[in-house]
């Protein structure tokens, strides 16, 4: 393999749209996302995410909340992601009980 090829190959994986988690939702209606708020501060949360074959939790940060989802920013292979989650998938404080 000729290394241009190996360095255009690199760009084009940073560039590719990443798989959602199965429980994302769409954004609430409106382009100018009248239904909601931005989080008033940076708020700390745990996500869980449904994959395939797994789920898991991870730690993100709140960007946006509406009446029944919200905007969730979290880390994934070194990127930072945006998804929208139900709000009941998104928690301050992980409780075992």
């Amino acid at each position: 393999m000729h290394i241009d090829h190996v360095s255009d190959y690199h760009v084009g994986m940073e560039d590719r749209l990443l798989p959602a988690p199965l429980n994302s939702v769409r954004p609430p209606p409106g382009k100018d996302r009248k239904d909601g708020h931005p989080a008033a501060y940076m708020h700390l949360v745990v996500a869980r995410l449904v994959w395939p074959r797994s789920v898991q939790i991870v730690p993100g940060m709140l960007k946006w909340v509406s009446s029944d989802r919200v905007l969730v920013e979290w880390g994934s292979a070194g990127r930072l992601r945006q998804t929208w989650l139900p709000a009941c998938d998104v928690r301050r404080a992980l409780t075992y009980r």
